[in-house]
């Protein structure tokens, strides 16, 4: 769970509850990769709560970026958390992903998977490297 408060310049203002859920809606209905059929909103004092279970790393980021340009709410509750509909997670298969990206393919990483939450230990060059290793990772359904 993350939890963010905000604090707003005076001049800005703030809005009212429904202004802030129809500005999120908004901007989670001009963002293909935020799915809105299972993403549940609520604003109570300036307050935005969201809740729900995504299956990709890909759509959390989403739904974090239409609502990190939105002004004029207190502070956000994310409640969003990765299920998986398989359950079954490879470790192997995410190593095969990292082995065959251009970027990473002679790094030697280690992966460990538990539950939901794929580690990735290793040395590597570049902020470039490590970023694509995060990505990857992050890719594998359930992670």
């Amino acid at each position: 769970m993350e939890k963010i408060e905000v604090r707003l310049n005076s001049l800005l203002g703030t809005k009212n509850d429904a202004g802030i859920a129809k500005e999120l809606f908004n901007s989670f209905e001009w963002n293909w990769r935020v799915p809105k059929d299972k993403i549940k909103i609520t604003v109570e004092g300036g307050w935005i709560t969201m809740e729900g279970e995504l299956l990709w790393l890909y759509e959390t980021d989403a739904e974090r970026d239409a609502v990190k340009n939105l002004l004029g709410f207190n502070g956000v509750s994310n409640n969003i958390r990765i299920k998986s509909e398989s359950g079954l997670f490879e470790k192997a298969d995410i190593g095969k992903a990292l082995k065959r990206h251009w970027c990473i393919y002679d790094i030697n990483m280690n992966v460990q998977v538990a539950a939901h939450k794929a580690t990735l230990t290793g040395t590597v060059g570049s902020w470039c490297q490590k970023n694509e290793g995060s990505r990857i990772a992050g890719n594998a359904p359930g992670i």
